[in-house]
This record gives structure tokens, C-alpha cells and sequence, in this order.
């Protein structure tokens, strides 16, 4: 992250534990025990990125 500000970083990580429980939640409700952490790094990612 290059040229990111106290405040940009702390808003990103509101936005990331956000997505986090977003996504752990997605998941559980799938059923999806088995749920790999590269693939909650990908969802987490998505929602980032569509955050933006």
C-alpha cells in the first residue's frame, strides 16, 4: 500500500474485518466448513476491491 494516509489505512481495515465477518457468515450459511483461507483471501479481496 504506497501512499495510503493514518485515516485511508484505518477505513481499509474497518473494510477488510467487515468483509471478513461478511464473508465467514456467507460461508457458514453455505455449509462451507471446509472453506480454504486462500479462497476467504479471494472473497475478502472482492469485497474490497468493489468497496472502491
Amino acid at each position: 500500500m504506497s501512499n495510503v494516509s493514518p485515516t485511508n489505512a484505518v477505513v481499509s481495515l474497518d473494510r477488510y474485518r467487515l468483509a471478513v465477518t461478511r464473508n465467514r457468515e456467507s460461508a457458514r450459511r453455505a455449509g462451507a466448513e471446509d472453506f480454504s483461507g486462500s479462497q476467504l483471501d479471494a472473497a475478502i479481496m472482492r469485497e474490497i476491491h468493489a468497496q472502491r
